[in-house]
């Protein structure tokens, strides 16, 4: 019982937190504040495109997860649950909004999630590890344009690549003998899966890198809409460091936690925190905006389609 009021108070506490921490930073900065105010509405429908591309990307990525075990989602499904999961998990920590996506998927294809969560888990690991080399290159890159080594975002890298790594290759001596439940033992399972499905993991693992060129790409709209103008390698090293954010999804929609990585980021390669913030809160509210327009009509949609009699009483 203790552990359960535990996990549903302490992420809203770290939520509190992290937000006053981040507000009292913003308020320091009353000057820079007024950036805002300047905020173009082709700006704001620039980072909006950029975010669409990035949930599409994602929700096509968990389309051609869900084929491989036999279920073919059509496009209102697979672009419509992603919607309706990412608006939920502004609601719900730990990414609790894939619950209803869960449930959709039991009721209507009698989905079972657990082989589908270890092969999630399992293309997480190897994400991580081919973003922390990626993340290495562009740190090389922007050695070679501005002269500067960023020495803290390598070892960043090399621990991420040294975990992930680790992982994968514990997992060809693990996985005969895996007989566990637990969420290593899932992880473990998902790799092994993978280490069987090439094809698929190099389509996933290609996906994965286009959703982080939208999330750069939404980023640097977000800069340019407050005068900044930073280097696409800037930029990419930022989109890439806050996908290792979501390692620490602990928060709702990850709220908080995002914005620190995005601030302290911009301010490591020259970019300035105060800039970082400020882009961190306009890519966010755009975000809120879009994912809740789409999350509700897509509920509507697919409410209508899995439960068709009560939504002929309600409509």
């Amino acid at each position: 019982m203790f552990k359960k009021i535990f996990k549903c108070i302490v992420p809203y506490v770290i939520l509190i937190v992290l937000m006053v921490m981040f507000t009292g930073f913003l308020l320091e900065n009353k000057d820079t504040l007024a950036k805002l105010s300047e905020v173009s509405p082709l700006h704001i429908l620039g980072v909006a495109i950029f975010i669409v591309l990035f949930i599409v990307v994602n929700a096509y990525s968990t389309k051609e997860l869900t084929k491989a075990f036999g279920v073919d989602l059509s496009v209102k499904e697979w672009l419509g649950l992603s919607c309706i999961t990412v608006m939920l998990n502004y609601l719900m920590p730990a990414r609790s909004g894939a619950v209803p996506r869960a449930l959709y998927m039991k009721r209507k294809y009698n989905f079972s999630r657990t082989l589908f969560l270890s092969s999630y888990l399992g293309l997480y690991v190897f994400a991580l590890a081919v973003n922390a080399f990626f993340g290495m290159i562009l740190c090389v890159a922007y050695y070679a344009r501005f002269g500067v080594l960023q020495k803290g975002l390598m070892v960043f890298f090399i621990i991420f690549i040294f975990l992930a790594g680790g992982c994968i290759a514990i997992s060809r001596w693990f996985g005969k003998r895996n007989t566990g439940s637990g969420i290593f033992h899932k992880v473990i399972e998902g790799l092994e899966y993978f280490r069987k499905q090439k094809k698929l993991l190099i389509k996933l693992l290609f996906l994965n890198l286009l959703s982080m060129l939208f999330l750069a790409g939404r980023f640097w709209v977000a800069y340019s809409a407050i005068n900044v103008s930073p280097s696409p390698i800037a930029v990419l090293i930022v989109a890439n460091v806050v996908v290792f954010s979501f390692v620490v999804s602990i928060t709702p929609a990850n709220l908080g936690i995002k914005e620190t990585f995005i601030t302290l980021v911009s301010g490591i390669i020259g970019l300035s925190t105060i800039n970082g913030a400020l882009m961190a809160v306009i890519d966010r509210g755009v975000s809120f905006l879009v994912v809740f327009v789409l999350g509700i009509v897509f509920s509507v949609i697919l409410f209508r389609e899995i439960y068709p009699r009560q939504a002929e009483r309600t409509g």
